[in-house]
């Protein structure tokens, strides 16, 4: 392609990849941003004729063909006010996303938790198996590998976002479908459970006949979508899935598990990440790498060499009397997931959990859950909720974490009186000096990372 594309929002992890394969399909892409993630930074910074201004400016878009933005930017934003002022085709990132991959054949990941390591790790089989397969994650790999690459013609794989119904813009594009789960989440757009297993049915509806869908039936919001769409070939260790996933075992170093197809094959295969979850997230992406036509061997061993991706059990420090571990969890079950994956590589260790609430309407849904879940560590702090797109009322978020505090110590939970970011490094990091050897979680979709994970891993460090 040799138009000019010009990406409002060019910051974020998903956009600033896209932004990449569109130059490496050879258009000529610029773009803006008020922020940059860090990890947005490492990636477009490795190619340089794309160009990046700081701030919005009707300006930007001289001479440009077409106007893509993050569906986080809103219509007046002076950009997009200028580029419909003008008559410059406007998409949002799903939707142009849609439009670069017609014709071609596409593995979608979708489900509420779980996508991001998922495609990862089909990514990481194709690569072992030297295929030719494009892949967008939501997050870098470990290792330094970048989470975008394109060859022109490849299948494609893909995170598919149910927020908004965003993956409604690839459905028609889907050879393979995977659904890792179907919970009540998004309770800004989903008001209900309901709703959210109404958008992946409609999701089902919109996908091709002849793709193949690999969904966990251990997921009770997936056994409500398949007896509506009896397409779904279930995968889980509950017996009533059509491949069974049987445990061999739990260790420090990871999982063994084997996979049962419907034909009587029976895989044995290791995931180096702890918990059940990545067990099962391994086990869609053998079925999809599969799928995709990687040799079983190659996906073996991608699965029990696979590092993680940033921020998905990402462990930033091990010593004798202290790790941390960063975790992007922030919903009820994906922190209850990544506790036992803390409880399985850490088995012997106190757990100091450091929780940052995501969106208000979030926590406010699901706060009878956040308490049960967060009451399994030994010791919680938690920060003040991160609002993002939701802060109206700048003193709602402490109100809400405040009672978040007083709930869980109601139940008895030892809760760290500290809240501010830097009061909560220094008590946490007192805490895992003394006693026994710590494990501290710290877990979010926020900025937990930056204002507490990387201050105290250099303070223990």
């Amino acid at each position: 392609m040799s138009e000019r594309v010009h990406v409002v929002g060019i910051g974020g992890i998903g956009t600033s990849a896209l932004a990449v394969i569109l130059a490496q399909a050879g258009a000529a892409v610029s773009g803006s941003e008020e922020s940059r993630t860090i990890l947005a930074r490492e990636l477009l910074d490795q190619f340089p004729q794309i160009k990046v201004y700081q701030g919005f400016s009707p300006g930007h878009l001289d001479g440009v063909d077409q106007v893509i933005h993050s569906v986080a930017f809103r219509p007046d934003n002076p950009e997009l006010a200028e580029a419909r002022r003008r008559g410059i085709p406007v998409w949002t990132y799903p939707q142009a996303l849609s439009r670069f991959l017609a014709g071609t054949e596409v593995c979608g990941v979708g489900g509420t938790h779980g996508k991001t390591t998922t495609t990862a790790m089909i990514a990481a089989a194709a690569d072992e198996a030297g295929l030719p397969v494009s892949y967008l994650v939501g997050a870098p790999m470990q290792g330094g590998r970048r989470n975008v690459r394109y060859t022109a013609g490849s299948p494609f794989v893909l995170e598919a976002d149910e927020y908004r119904g965003a993956f409604l813009e690839y459905a028609g594009r889907f050879a393979q479908l995977v659904i890792t789960n179907v919970d009540f989440d998004h309770p800004d757009y989903y008001p209900s459970q309901d709703a959210v297993e109404k958008a992946f049915s409609e999701l089902l509806a919109h996908t091709p006949p002849g793709a193949r869908v690999f969904a966990c039936g251990d997921s009770q919001g997936v056994q409500a979508v398949a007896r509506v769409h009896d397409r779904i070939i279930t995968y889980g260790l509950g017996p009533h899935n059509a491949v069974r996933v049987e445990l061999a075992g739990l260790s420090v170093s990871g999982s063994a598990f084997t996979v049962a197809g419907t034909a009587g094959d029976r895989v044995r295969l290791r995931v180096g990440l702890p918990g059940r979850h990545n067990v099962l997230n391994a086990t869609a992406a053998f079925l999809a790498a599969r799928a995709l036509g990687c040799p079983v061997d190659a996906i073996a061993a991608a699965l029990e060499g696979y590092a993680g991706a940033r921020r998905r059990f990402e462990v930033r420090l091990s010593t004798p009397q202290a790790a941390v571990v960063d975790d992007y969890a922030h919903h009820p079950v994906a922190v209850a997931a990544f506790i036992d994956g803390l409880r399985q590589r850490y088995p012997d260790r106190r757990l100091i959990l450091v929780f940052q609430p995501h969106t208000l309407t979030r926590t406010v849904a699901l706060f009878d859950d956040f308490v049960r879940v967060l009451r399994a560590a030994e010791q919680v702090a938690v920060l003040d909720v991160y609002a993002g797109r939701e802060l109206d009322d700048p003193a709602e978020p402490a109100r809400l974490a405040a009672r978040l505090r007083t709930a869980l110590r109601s139940q008895g939970t030892d809760v760290l009186a500290a809240s501010e970011p830097y009061d909560v490094v220094a008590a946490v990091a007192e805490l895992a000096s003394a006693g026994d050897p710590a494990v501290i979680g710290t877990v979010g979709a926020g900025d937990v990372w930056k204002t507490v994970t990387e201050p105290l891993t250099a303070r223990l460090g």
